[in-house]
């Protein structure tokens, strides 16, 4: 009862005003009592599989039906949810629920699956829980894919308690958790800088014969170089060596940002040519990290170099990787060699994302 006041509540179940325009698409249909439920589904089906679907025009065929007491069968009203959320019109799978919820129509497990995949893109993860409830008062078997989705949607806003409430929830109820819960929940607990938790669950999959993947400690490895525990991080990638997992440029990134923030230039230059040999190319982010910090503490000269370097490899710098270097030879006196470098950046195309 708790789930479905929840889910028909007025904000989430009310109908934006706007879709209401498209009631001029149905001026035929004015006098639509005067059509069979058969033909309204008929119509239904055609507007959401045609070439261009017309999902907003389907939407508003169901909603003036509904209203109009011709309610089109549970298959039908399945099936307009399911191809709204295929096009992620995630406010009018919930409309649509709402409706049905009103009219006593049973939404199938797929539906309540696009429902919680629904609140969870529209940044209401504890709804998308209640529809977990709803479906095992129904007597649906939840899976991991819907209980993933949610963690994901609570990492996301930052909710790292609740995620770690439903994840203790998950496995109490003999869902075991898989990698990706696992993946997820360490994301979400290192970007909320939350990293001995993240470190536990890093330690839990390894007892729990869920061995930790290259996700994994990429995940890991950029929230201890991001949070001054680079030492840790060059660890765990001697012991992604040894499980033989090959690192990747991101990984290399990640720990050369740690070491050049931390002032430790020779060491972010030591794995850089260690990158190089394994045959891994470095990208804009691995110079835009050297940039930084060589402009940083003055070696503006190498920073320029690192530049003509990239260049040189064919890697195309962004925004940040011109802005770092500007800055750099700005703080350093060398205000002509900086607007040289700006007209360049214009003349690239790069000067409208200031």
């Amino acid at each position: 009862m708790t789930a479905k006041l929840l889910l028909c509540s007025r904000p989430i179940c009310s109908i934006p005003s706007n879709f209401y325009a498209f009631h001029v698409y149905l001026k035929p249909f004015s006098s639509i009592s005067s059509f069979s439920i058969e033909g309204i589904e008929t119509q239904l089906k055609s507007l959401c599989k045609n070439p261009n679907p017309q999902y907003s025009e389907a939407f508003s065929l169901f909603d003036r039906s509904v209203d109009s007491n011709l309610v089109p069968s549970e298959l039908v009203c399945n099936f307009l949810i399911g191809n709204l959320r295929k096009a992620k019109l995630y406010d009018l799978v919930v409309s649509v629920y709402c409706k049905m919820s009103l009219i006593n129509v049973l939404p199938r497990f797929n539906s309540l699956s696009c429902l919680v995949e629904s609140f969870v893109n529209t940044e209401k993860p504890t709804f998308a829980v209640a529809v977990l409830g709803m479906m095992i008062k129904r007597g649906f078997e939840i899976n991991k894919y819907n209980v993933n989705l949610i963690l994901k949607g609570f990492c996301r806003n930052s909710n790292t308690k609740k995620a770690m409430d439903l994840f203790l929830h998950m496995r109490r109820n003999d869902i075991l958790p898989d990698r990706i819960s696992y993946n997820t929940l360490i994301n979400g607990l290192c970007k909320a800088k939350k990293l001995k938790e993240a470190r536990d669950l890093f330690m839990e999959m390894k007892l729990e014969d869920c061995q930790p993947d290259l996700v994994t400690y990429t995940t890991l490895i950029d929230g201890l170089s991001k949070n001054d525990r680079v030492d840790e991080a060059f660890d765990l990638l001697k012991e992604m060596d040894q499980k033989g997992l090959d690192a990747d440029v991101v990984v290399y990134s990640a720990l050369i940002n740690g070491f050049c923030n931390r002032g430790g230039i020779h060491r972010a230059k030591e794995l850089f040519h260690e990158m190089l040999k394994k045959g891994i190319s470095p990208n804009v982010v691995t110079y835009s990290c050297f940039m930084h910090s060589l402009s940083k503490n003055g070696q503006w000269q190498e920073a320029s170099e690192m530049f003509d370097e990239m260049t040189s490899r064919g890697i195309y710098p962004d925004v940040i990787a011109y802005t770092v270097l500007i800055n750099g030879l700005c703080k350093n006196g060398m205000a002509l060699k900086a607007m040289q470098l700006l007209n360049l950046m214009v003349q690239k195309g790069e000067s409208q994302i200031l």
